[in-house]
């Protein structure tokens, strides 16, 4: 074989090379495309599928949502109205408490007022009577006397003139020394007289 057959050769299987070449990559593009068109096809009924699911899903969340919230709402108005009425009973029971010790203290009050009142009554009346005990201290009132003497005619009572009363001795004066300057003879208990009844008689 010459060069020139042998070029010729090269360039023939060159030739079929690029061939072979341009018909893989036309059959490949046609199977990408197919591909490509399937896979959207696919992915297009995968996305309308979710998209179902999702709303199916949202919807059913939407409904227990829904229905747990009512519920909530239920519980909470009806937790709202027994915190209303304990905190009504609370409420009554305070202002009880608070009108019985209020009514209490002023009980407590008024009764220490009129015990208070009593005492400075009962002082000051105890301090004016000892100032005026003080002050006008009336004498000793002596019973009068009385001498009983038999008479022939019968049995007679005369009242003895009570005798005046010697004033008190103060203690702060001092005794007078005993002696016989001061010595005096003791005095003798007066004897009543009946002038009506006769001399000499018992």
């Amino acid at each position: 074989m010459n060069a020139n057959s042998d070029k010729d050769y090269i360039d023939t299987k060159v030739g079929d090379l690029r061939t072979a070449v341009d018909d893989l990559r036309t059959v490949m593009n046609v199977q990408f495309n197919e591909l490509r068109a399937t896979t959207a096809v696919q992915f297009d009924e995968i996305r309308t599928s979710m998209a179902v699911q999702f709303d199916e899903l949202r919807a059913t969340m939407a409904v227990q949502f829904d229905a747990i919230r009512s519920a909530m709402d239920e519980r909470t108005k009806a937790l709202n109205a027994t915190m209303d009425m304990r905190m009504e009973v609370l409420r009554a029971e305070f202002s009880q408490k608070l009108e019985r010790a209020v009514s209490q203290m002023i009980k407590w009050y008024v009764a220490t007022t009129l015990v208070m009142i009593a005492l400075v009554i009962a002082l000051f009346s105890v301090a004016m009577n000892a100032i005026l005990r003080e002050k006008q201290a009336p004498a000793a009132a002596v019973a009068p006397a009385v001498v009983i003497q038999l008479t022939p005619q019968g049995a007679t009572v005369t009242p003895v003139t009570p005798l005046t009363p010697m004033a008190p001795v103060k203690p702060s004066q001092p005794a007078a020394p005993a002696g016989p300057a001061n010595s005096a003879a003791p005095a003798t208990p007066a004897t009543a007289v009946n002038p009506a009844a006769p001399r000499g008689k018992p």
